[in-house]
């Protein structure tokens, strides 16, 4: 980047950094968060939410800071503005999740998250289960859990994912669904809900029927 970024708020300037982006502010307009970067050297950075004008916890990597567009999680606000959620990485490519500057996930992988009507966070983390590379059995399978905030609602073993590139969670957070790439199903809770192939093959026989 060329030259130094920086926000101004109420016609005051803040501080300096090599890089800004994702400017929130509160719904109820008292709170405001921004990503940041600071470059210590070619090779080595320092990424951080300001939250009200001071820095939080230096990451490797945020979502939604630079070009970090593989995650589905962006900095984010509660309707309520009571709660504020990231999503972060650190060097060893874990997966932190932070909530009103706690850290209440670390590990594999964060799927997606949404706050719930009530005001939780509502998100899925998904685990391979053992020697999940090892062999053909166990290939695409993980341990699914969804998380409200820091507390476990329910959890699914040894779940089919394949290939599944984003799993979509239900509004109020109790259920998850996904496609399998690899088997052309949709799959709701972990369960089989819809062969794409026997869907197609229903609808030729119907248009048959028609002509």
């Amino acid at each position: 980047f060329i030259g130094k970024q920086f926000v101004i708020v109420y016609n005051k300037k803040q501080k300096d950094y090599d890089y800004v982006a994702n400017i929130l502010f509160s719904p109820d307009g008292k709170h405001l968060a921004y990503g940041a970067v600071r470059f210590r050297d070619r090779d080595q950075k320092e990424t951080f939410i300001v939250f009200d004008g001071k820095e939080q916890k230096p990451y490797y990597e945020i979502a939604g800071i630079g070009n970090i567009y593989f995650w589905y999680i962006l900095p984010q606000f509660s309707k309520d503005s009571k709660k504020f959620v990231y999503l972060a990485k650190d060097k060893n490519y874990n997966e932190i999740l932070i909530l009103n500057g706690k850290e209440i996930f670390k590990g594999f992988k964060v799927f997606n998250g949404q706050f719930t009507p009530n005001g939780d966070f509502a998100y899925i983390v998904a685990e391979p289960v053992e020697n999940n590379y090892a062999g053909y059995n166990n290939y695409g399978r993980y341990n699914i859990r969804i998380f409200w905030d820091d507390k476990l609602q329910k959890e699914f073993k040894n779940v089919f994912l394949g290939d599944t590139r984003e799993i979509i969670l239900s509004p109020d957070g109790t259920k998850f669904a996904y496609f399998s790439y690899s088997d052309n199903t949709v799959y709701l809770n972990g369960k089989t809900c819809v062969r794409l192939d026997e869907l197609l093959s229903k609808n030729e026989k119907i248009y048959e029927t028609t002509k």
